[in-house]
């Protein structure tokens, strides 16, 4: 009898494992919000042009919100949502295909697109250096002095002197075949046929195989709008991709996490002062992370939530960086783990976190920090999951959320959506 009942617990127990394991991002995020809070709602707005994920937005000077680049058969793709009307207008494009570049609104009101990658037959190639301008009235674009080095997977944050800071780069490539040297006097890439695993004494560097061979793993230069030209400043202490860098309030730059030239995950931070072009160490996180998001808040310490280790596997912790310590400290925890995710700081001082990529599955579920209190709440979740998306805060206060993928990389999503934070849903 009592092996008869120490048999069918067993069998119980491991009915029960085998059903936490099975246990899917969607299911979970049902679960999550089946008692979401009714603040706020989502409505959808006008569909994209051309759909597609890793692709870079930014809030116009006009109110208009331009996105560019995606990945594909060479894509130039440009296009502005016109908020007035709720629709997507194409502009000229890109003059270098491509994704992965960063976007940056200049005090000029022109727009900054710098590095990525090329991207042929529907595959990312080596990282690039090349860098163009947008203007908004005539809504074209027209390229301006190339980097030094070649970026991706990069930052870019305009600093209070109006230059942009550019750090880090991946170090990845997905042409195999393809063997380049990088000569740093000159800044040109050359073609070879000869494959050479170290670096040269003659200070260049091979590009080849899977791993980019150039020290430029940490580099970091200065774009100037007054002369459209780079310039080279002190490159990053920890060579660092899928990174991010935020602007604080005293003016210095707070570089967090990313993953190293070997894929492993980053704890480490480094402050950057534009003043003295020198970068400073300081406190590193408590979770090694890549693929996160970090918020400026209006207490003037940075949010930085979910992310990567170098398993994949996606976090739900979210830390507090202090800028007057310097040190970090645990902010709670999402309900759900999540990368590849958006966190849009809301006009009432809180932030907006959707989407995102949950082991393996795209996220509806939409969740809201408070700093005034420190707590998490749910909000409606968004009508279409999706990750790799693009989140811009519109000066009505509501959020755009655009395009990303859908079910899988292979699910290019064309559908864009609005959250108003001030509505509720009756």
């Amino acid at each position: 009898m009592n092996t008869t009942l120490s048999t069918n617990r067993l069998f119980f127990t491991l009915a029960l494992a085998a059903l936490a394991l099975i246990w899917s991002a969607p299911q979970a995020e049902a679960a999550a919000s089946a008692s979401s809070d009714t603040s706020g709602t989502w409505t959808a707005t006008g569909a994209l042009v051309a759909g597609g994920y890793a692709r870079a937005a930014t809030l116009l000077a006009d109110g208009n919100v331009l996105l560019a680049g995606r990945p594909g058969d060479c894509a130039t793709n440009s296009e502005v949502y016109e908020v007035a009307s709720g629709k997507w207008t194409t502009t000229s494009p890109l003059n270098e295909c491509g994704c992965g570049h960063t976007l940056t609104l200049l005090p000029n009101g022109k727009v900054l697109a710098a590095g990525g990658y090329n991207s042929k037959d529907g595959r990312l190639s080596s990282a690039v250096s090349n860098a163009e301008l947008f203007d908004p009235v005539s809504r074209t674009w027209t390229k301006t002095g190339a980097m030094n080095s070649v970026h991706g997977k990069h930052t870019a944050t305009l600093l209070p002197n109006g230059k942009v800071l550019v750090t880090g780069n991946n170090y990845r490539t997905n042409d195999f075949v393809v063997t380049e040297w990088y000569d740093e006097a000159t800044g040109k890439l050359t073609h070879k046929t000869s494959v050479i695993e170290t670096l040269p004494p003659n200070g260049k560097g091979q590009l080849a195989g899977y791993y980019d061979r150039t020290n430029d793993f940490a580099s970091a230069e200065l774009y100037d709008t007054a002369t459209g030209t780079w310039k080279r400043t002190a490159s990053l202490n920890q060579p660092r991709a899928h990174h991010t860098a935020t602007l604080l309030t005293n003016g210095l730059v707070l570089v967090v996490g990313g993953d190293d030239k070997q894929g492993t995950a980053l704890s480490s931070a480094e402050l950057y002062d534009p003043t003295t072009e020198t970068w400073t160490e300081v406190g590193g996180l408590q979770l090694a992370r890549g693929y996160h998001t970090a918020t400026l808040l209006t207490t003037g310490k940075v949010l930085v939530l979910g992310g990567q280790g170098g398993d994949g596997k996606p976090f739900s912790e979210a830390e507090l960086f202090d800028p007057v310590t310097r040190q970090w400290a645990a902010a709670g925890a999402m309900r759900l783990a999540r990368s590849y995710h958006t966190a849009t700081p809301l006009n009432n001082g809180k932030v907006l976190v959707a989407g995102g990529s949950s082991f393996g599955g795209s996220l509806r579920f939409v969740e809201v920090y408070d700093p005034a209190n420190g707590a998490w709440t749910r909000a409606r979740p968004m009508a279409t999951a999706r990750h790799r998306h693009t989140a811009t805060l519109l000066q009505n206060g509501k959020v755009l959320i655009a395009g990303g993928a859908g079910t899988s990389w292979s699910d290019p999503l064309s559908s864009a959506e609005l959250f108003d934070p001030l509505s509720r849903e009756r």
